[in-house]
């Protein structure tokens, strides 16, 4: 562009020269300077005391272009080898009508305060749709062992994806908004504790070998609680530790 210039006076020419060189390395620092390590500002609302938070915060950092939508799956930077993420088996939903049910009534019922036949009733409603789904593959299910409540006990913890959202890691494409489950059946004390959770999206990851859940935070940022065996804020199995803003 600059050396395509009219005939001006040489004056002139030597001026809009330079201004075309300023111009251009304006846009050269703006590119550098906006690159993939500012392209995000995140500030720890709550929980800077607490290591996991910092780490957290440094490791969302990594991914500036996770919080173009409200993100709702945690990538995890290999550099932070604090954070595991959890391994799970795949289930067809299809074989597992019980496992369905159940997890229906629990997002539907979250306090346990219906009596039974009214479960019943729910899940008669909904059943013809949720079956339909899942035979069309729309549905996601998988199961594990961890100790989720922190009592000391593993669970067989099952997590259902009903739900999808935009993700951006490792490239961009729909991911389950998942909710974890520990069913009556299998360890009825684990699954009172842990059934306020289960119609929140979380997504789970170990810290340090303990399980934490993020969830969609203030401002396209995130929430990391930890579930507990004991009844600590409102009469809920949770301690809330880290609150992440996203604040560019």
């Amino acid at each position: 562009m600059c050396s395509e210039m009219p005939p001006w006076t040489p004056t002139v020419a030597r001026l809009l020269r330079r201004l075309c060189l300023a111009v251009f390395l304006t846009l050269v620092f703006n590119a550098a300077s906006s690159g993939p390590a500012s392209a995000v500002e995140l500030k720890i609302a709550k929980g800077a005391r607490y290591q996991i938070c910092r780490e957290f915060t440094e490791n969302l950092r990594s991914f500036p272009t996770l919080f173009k939508e409200p993100p709702i799956e945690v990538p995890i930077d290999p550099r932070f080898k604090d954070f595991r993420k959890i391994t799970w088996e795949a289930l067809d939903p299809k074989e597992h009508e019980d496992v369905l049910r159940e997890v229906t009534i629990r997002n539907k019922d979250r306090l346990n305060r219906k009596t039974k036949e009214v479960q019943d009733a729910i899940w008669q409603e909904v059943k013809p749709d949720v079956l339909a789904r899942a035979q069309k593959g729309d549905i996601g299910l998988g199961r594990t062992r961890m100790d989720l409540n922190h009592d000391g006990v593993a669970e067989t913890v099952y997590r259902y994806g009903y739900n999808k959202w935009p993700s951006a890691y490792p490239e961009p494409r729909l991911v389950y908004a998942w909710t974890y489950h520990v069913l009556e059946r299998d360890q009825p004390k684990a699954s009172r504790d842990l059934r306020v959770h289960s119609g929140s999206p979380y997504d789970a990851f170990y810290h340090r070998g303990r399980v934490y859940l993020a969830s969609p935070g203030f401002n396209f940022g995130f929430s990391v609680i930890e579930p507990t065996d004991v009844r600590i804020v409102g009469g809920l199995n949770m301690r809330h530790v880290c609150e992440i803003e996203v604040t560019k």
